[in-house]
């Protein structure tokens, strides 16, 4: 029995600190998961701005390479562009999209109830 909590009994097969209140909130671990989690999504956000300063340098650098042997010419340098630019919106997509919301600890648990298991076993 933990006596941080006070004492507990044993309701609906959850173990409650008392009648209609939910359990404590995780610790330890999941601070630490929620952490890492932060800091990816952090180190994603900062390496989509370093891949647009990057973009911008090589369109800089192939469109002067463009103009200066020639600008009357095809401009050949849309194809090089147009790669890097569909690189660029799904590295986008994967950052700032639908799918980079972070996982929450209700849908975890929806998820555990589903396949016939205890969410805060």
């Amino acid at each position: 029995m933990s006596l941080k909590h006070g004492p507990r009994r044993r309701t609906g097969g959850r173990d409650e600190a008392s009648p209609g209140r939910h359990p404590p909130p995780y610790t330890g671990r999941v601070s630490d998961d929620i952490r890492e989690v932060a800091r990816k999504r952090i180190k994603a956000r900062r390496d989509f701005w370093y891949m647009i300063a990057i973009f911008v340098v090589v369109s800089i650098l192939l469109i002067a390479v463009w103009a200066f042997t020639g600008a009357h010419s095809y401009f050949w340098p849309m194809w090089p562009l147009f790669g890097f630019g569909i690189a660029t919106v799904f590295t986008a997509l994967s950052v700032f999209g639908p799918t980079s919301r972070p996982i929450s600890q209700e849908r975890i648990d929806d998820e555990v109830r589903k396949l016939g298991g205890d969410p805060r076993a």
